[in-house]
């Protein structure tokens, strides 16, 4: 519901003030988690055009985090299969389910 309720504000402001030049969606925690359902459901219009232009999707970082928070690598496929950037060419390449390598200490 919160996805929708989301797609819904986006479709609000375009059909009572005016369509953006770009949509970024962002979230952070929870807000990463319905960012992620929304541009599953939402990302295309009927008529195959875009409803966002990119996302960011932030996870803070904690101690014991809920195993169902742990989706990092679900947000970084996500993110790479609209954007289609990373890993970048001058990177060593990764499987995506595999999130981000490790930063080196």
């Amino acid at each position: 519901m919160d996805a929708e309720d989301t797609d819904n504000a986006r479709k609000f402001f375009v059909a009572r003030i005016a369509k953006p030049k770009r949509t970024i969606l962002h979230g952070t925690s929870y807000g990463g988690l319905v960012g992620a359902k929304l541009l599953d459901k939402f990302a295309k219009s009927a008529d195959g055009s875009l409803n966002y232009d990119g996302a960011l999707f932030k996870q803070r970082r904690g101690r014991g985090l809920h195993p169902q928070l742990r989706i990092r690598a679900d947000l970084h496929a996500v993110y790479q299969y609209y954007c289609g950037n990373l890993p970048r060419p001058t990177e060593t390449q990764y499987p995506l389910w595999m999130g981000l390598p490790p930063i080196p200490s």
